[in-house]
């Protein structure tokens, strides 16, 4: 699985697209997560978390989100591949196995 480690500064606030299915730890300091953005009673919504040291976050949606720091922070992203991302992995296992043996 994919692993990015993001750094912050004091005051900083990184934006990034997030596929679905990203999940976030903390490693050091807090960060405030707002969004991805939501449709909700046709209004958009952003949603806003607090994370601490040693939380995670596995996001639903894809979309885009604003990572801000008070303090020094770091976090660890890792995205988890989607269904159709493991099944194409399996079948190139496979046919890479197959052509191995009947080669």
């Amino acid at each position: 699985m994919p692993r990015e480690i993001l750094s912050l500064v004091p005051g900083q606030t990184h934006w990034l697209y997030a596929p679905a299915g990203l999940l976030m730890q903390v490693d050091a300091g807090a960060l405030r997560l707002d969004g991805p953005p939501q449709w909700l009673a046709e209004t958009v919504h952003m949603p806003r978390r607090h994370l601490d040291t040693g939380q995670r976050l596995q996001l639903r949606e894809a979309g885009w989100i604003g990572l801000s720091s008070q303090g020094p922070a770091r976090v660890v992203c890792t995205t988890t591949p989607t269904w159709a991302q493991g099944f194409w992995q399996w079948c190139q296992r496979n046919l890479r196995r197959w052509q191995l043996e009947h080669g």
